[in-house]
């Protein structure tokens, strides 16, 4: 995507819906806060104009629909100043690479979709779910009775509508919970 220094869209493709969480359609033209009316893609917009002005490049660390992504915003070269955004899924610990320029910045505002509804302990039992962890070693780890367990992960199945460990898993994975520190996985209260 390649926004002016106000975060007005002049280019999107296919895969900025999805990936940025911005509304089915056209967007050319729209406003980044008015293509994604959330508090993340206000958070967003702000990152955009922040580029725009400061030429320092910014990768961000957010959720979106329930997937982890990380978003490089960097400043295209040229009068206006124009702000390339690029996302992509990220499913493993953060990246902090030195001899890179950009800040990197951890979003406030997350879009977790249908994991907003579990609880933290189903968090906690999803993100070992996605580690691979068998229901006993995960009653062990967590010093619960493996019906215990079991009784989470159906509640988790439920809620996430999928009815088996290995899309459990693949959840987890892509929600970027697996190698997270429970500190970043804290869901509001």
């Amino acid at each position: 995507m390649i926004l002016d220094a106000n975060a007005t869209i002049l280019y999107a493709n296919d895969r900025a819906h999805e990936c940025l969480g911005v509304r089915p359609g056209p967007v050319v033209g729209l406003n980044y806060a008015d293509a994604a009316p959330t508090d993340a893609g206000r958070e967003r917009t702000d990152l955009v104009r922040r580029v725009a002005s400061t030429g320092q490049s910014v990768v961000l660390e957010n959720t979106v629909a329930g997937c982890r992504r990380r978003t490089a915003l960097r400043l295209l070269p040229g009068d206006p100043p124009r702000v390339l955004m690029v996302c992509r899924p990220a499913y493993a610990e953060p990246i902090r690479d030195k001899a890179h320029a950009a800040e990197y910045v951890e979003a406030k505002n997350h879009e977790r979709g249908d994991l907003d509804t579990l609880t933290p302990r189903e968090i906690e039992i999803l993100r070992l779910i996605g580690k691979g962890l068998a229901t006993s070693e995960i009653a062990k780890a967590l010093h619960r009775s493996e019906k215990t367990v079991e009784w989470h992960r159906v509640s988790i199945g439920n809620k996430l509508r999928v009815s088996n460990r290995v899309e459990l898993a693949r959840i987890a994975i892509r929600a970027g919970i697996v190698g997270i520190s429970d500190d970043a996985l804290a869901l509001p209260t």
